[in-house]
């Protein structure tokens, strides 16, 4: 029946929630996840009736634009402009979530095209991604070869030195190895150390 074709999707906690009325067909589609929660778990976490599901592990901002993908296949606004990067970062791991593998794509490739929020963005935002994501993440690996391969090296040193206790160790060591990895690559990493560089200058001499 045509009030089965939709679903709504609750999307996040207390004041900051908000409804989405989607097609069904198409986040069932597009979403194993939701296929699960519409069609095989009825009566378990979705009210019957009402085909509705609560979702707080995310933000209305991000599932407003997992939807646009859902209709357009694209996450581009009507001016064609892509989200900015600190979304599409949620936007990839609520597609995680939802195991929406294109979804996951088209944002990777928006961050790409955009570059990445590592290089002058917050520690909140960099702490975000580690703390939604596992070792070894598409995401993580985007963020850390971003900030190894473009961030200014003085603005990298600036805030590595401010705010070091506050970044999650693990990026501080997936840092670390991604700058050795880049160093084998270039082969700086064979290059022989000379002792002069690391004397101390004796004032007597000179």
């Amino acid at each position: 029946s045509p009030q089965n074709e939709f679903v709504t999707v609750v999307v996040g906690k207390g004041e900051r929630k908000e409804k989405f009325t989607v097609y069904k067909k198409f986040i069932c589609y597009y979403s194993p996840f939701f296929n699960v929660a519409f069609n095989k778990l009825n009566g378990l976490f979705v009210e019957d009736k009402s085909q509705t599901v609560d979702f707080e592990d995310t933000t209305p901002k991000a599932f407003s634009i997992f939807v646009r993908w859902l209709y357009r296949q694209s996450i581009r606004d009507n001016r064609g402009a892509l989200p900015q990067a600190h979304l599409l970062a949620r936007l990839w791991i609520l597609s995680d979530k939802l195991l929406s593998v294109g979804v996951q794509n088209a944002a990777i490739e928006g961050l790409c095209e955009k570059g990445w929020f590592g290089n002058n963005g917050s520690v909140a935002e960099i702490s975000y991604v580690y703390k939604n994501t596992k070792a070894g993440s598409p995401l993580r690996q985007l963020l850390i070869d971003q900030i190894t391969h473009k961030a200014p090296y003085t603005a990298l040193a600036k805030a590595l030195t401010s705010k070091v206790q506050d970044f999650p160790n693990e990026m501080l060591v997936d840092l670390i190895l991604a700058q050795k990895k880049l160093l084998v690559k270039t082969n700086v990493a064979t290059e022989t150390l000379k002792a002069e560089n690391y004397f101390i200058m004796d004032i007597g001499e000179s």
